[in-house]
């Protein structure tokens, strides 16, 4: 198992954007008398522990472990806790979750020490009960919630500090990049009932944020293939970040993820893969039209009942007129769709909301066509 990315590694690389913890601590110390107050931060997993830096974030954007350690410690008495163990965490009115929250209100280093060490006691506690063993191998999927945040933590620690790389395009252009969001990835899992027997392809995966979150929320198969260097480099370094997490910090189990740097127009391996795919998510909204249609002729193969979700529509939204327009001895003819639409803060490149397109693959209607 790779290591994980510590908080305190994060902190140390960055001490120019740090201060102490302290209400009195305006401005960022110089690096030299920063002086860090290190904790560690226990997890479910067997062994695992975080070590944190104490310190006060004085730059916008920049990671705070602070923000990082409250939304872990609601996190796992939320939704790695057994119940019948919750109650000796406390919750937002009482206990040590309570203590923890009033100490980072305060700004209390003192306090916010004498909390975490409550909270390591009870883990350590449970973990020598093995309340949370056998959640990494035969445990149910983790919740969207949960998935979300260790994305986020393994977003800060991976890709963050050279997300600078992500910008690096040619305007205009198939490669332009951007992002879906988790509540829009977790809207697609429902949407298109994705199970754990289920084979996912993210054709034009970027940092594999979809991938990663599909294996992680229902245990599936799943490939991402991306094209341009900087996101593949990056996706890379936020698999191993990810995997780590969620199998050695928080016990949780996670289908098998296989990323690619490559084109998935001439890949051949991708190609036998896309056949078996039950769903294929392509975030075509940049995507030029002869790039669509090169990409709807590597669907010829799919499986019946395969499903295609994507930003652009590959053929006319499934209407009366549309539907007698189509060719029968097209490409499209195999596929029904479906136009749906999603909220605001779903996509990284606008706020409002948008369309998207589920395609379905229904030969069926081939043969009643001709009867």
């Amino acid at each position: 198992m790779e290591p994980c990315i510590t908080a305190l590694e994060l902190v140390k690389s960055n001490l120019g954007f740090y201060a102490p913890l302290s209400r009195d601590a305006k401005r960022a110390s110089p690096e030299s008398s920063l002086s860090l107050e290190i904790t560690p931060l226990e997890y479910p997993g067997e062994r695992a522990c975080e070590k944190y830096a104490l310190v006060s974030c004085t730059k916008a954007l920049e990671f705070d472990p602070i923000a990082d350690i409250y939304a872990t410690t609601q996190m796992i008495v939320e939704h790695s806790i057994p119940s019948k163990y919750k109650a000796s965490f406390g919750d937002a009115r009482n206990g040590i979750l309570r203590s923890i929250q009033r100490a980072i209100h305060k700004k209390s280093l003192d306090d916010l020490k004498v909390a975490l060490a409550a909270w390591n006691e009870n883990m350590v506690e449970l973990k020598a009960k093995k309340v949370f063993a056998p959640c990494e191998f035969s445990g149910p999927a983790a919740s969207y919630h949960m998935v979300s945040h260790v994305l986020e933590q393994a977003y800060s620690r991976s890709v963050a500090p050279e997300s600078n790389l992500l910008n690096v395009y040619e305007g205009f252009s198939n490669n332009v990049y951007g992002e879906v969001k988790h509540n829009f990835v977790n809207t697609i899992i429902q949407e298109a009932r994705i199970k754990p027997n289920h084979v996912f392809v993210d054709m034009g995966s970027g940092i594999g944020n979809v991938v990663l979150q599909v294996a992680a929320q229902c245990l599936c198969d799943t490939y991402g293939i991306e094209v341009s260097d900087n996101p593949a480099k990056l996706a890379a370094k936020q698999k191993k970040e990810f995997i780590s997490r969620m199998s050695r910090y928080y016990a949780k189990p996670c289908g098998r993820i296989t990323l690619k740097h490559s084109d998935f127009l001439e890949d051949a391996e991708m190609h036998e893969v896309i056949k078996t795919a039950d769903v294929i998510f392509v975030n075509n909204y940049a995507f030029n039209a002869e790039l669509n249609q090169n990409i709807l002729a590597k669907f010829l193969d799919l499986k019946e009942g395969a499903v295609v979700i994507s930003l652009r529509s590959f053929l006319p939204v499934d209407r009366p007129t549309a539907r007698s327009s189509r060719r029968s001895n097209a490409i499209e003819s195999i596929f029904t769709v479906k136009e749906h639409y999603f909220g605001r803060d779903c996509v990284s490149w606008m706020n409002e909301g948008g369309q998207y397109f589920i395609h379905t693959v229904d030969r069926k209607q081939l043969a009643k066509r001709y009867k």
